[in-house]
């Protein structure tokens, strides 16, 4: 996909021109460079190449779904990771932490996405019921007693799905085998 970013909105619009985002497990069995080329044609990929006035950003989206032999074998992903390809671009390459960790040590920064905290947990249930502090009250004590719903809260997408459970039921469910059956069924 390929965007000119001057028609969107937000922080894209301000700082690139052009914006490239890859699906890493779209690829194939192809290369990274030929999987681009792929999705946003020879022509827009060669203006890419060759624009070094153009402020470019290009996402690359699940490395740890490329194997790791391949990872290292594919020259142009190596260069994208050095720095020594599309140096007038921003790079942003995504992946789980334990699939990359080698490669990952050639980038020039890492970020690490972190889930919530404690504090945040409390925060976020609590704003997750604004009128009805009781009920935030009970499912946090609830969460409390159950530490096997409380240890998937530090990742926010669990715990968006454990509130909401607990709001169309009014208490958690006893495993989490019933969790995961139960947001099945409510979607």
């Amino acid at each position: 996909l390929i965007t000119m970013s001057k028609s969107t909105e937000g922080f894209l619009s301000e700082d690139f021109d052009i914006v490239i985002k890859l699906l890493l497990r779209s690829i194939g069995q192809k290369s990274v460079e030929e999987g681009i080329i792929k999705q946003v044609g020879d022509e827009a990929y060669q203006q890419v190449k060759r624009s070094l006035g153009t402020k470019c950003l290009v996402v690359l989206d699940g490395l740890d779904e490329i194997d790791i032999k391949r990872q290292e074998s594919d020259e142009w992903l190596m260069g994208l990771i050095n720095c020594k390809l599309l140096e007038s671009c921003s790079i942003v390459i995504t992946s789980r932490p334990h699939a990359c960790q080698e490669l990952m040590k050639e980038a020039n920064r890492t970020i690490e996405i972190l889930g919530f905290e404690d504090e945040e947990i409390k925060e976020f249930v609590q704003s997750s019921f604004p009128i009805d502090t009781q009920s935030a009250e009970t499912f946090l004590q609830e969460l409390e007693e159950c530490p096997q719903f409380y240890s998937l809260c530090n990742v926010p997408v669990s715990l968006v799905m454990i509130v909401d459970m607990f709001k169309k039921l009014k208490c958690l469910p006893s495993t989490l085998t019933e969790l995961y059956k139960r947001f099945v069924v409510m979607r």
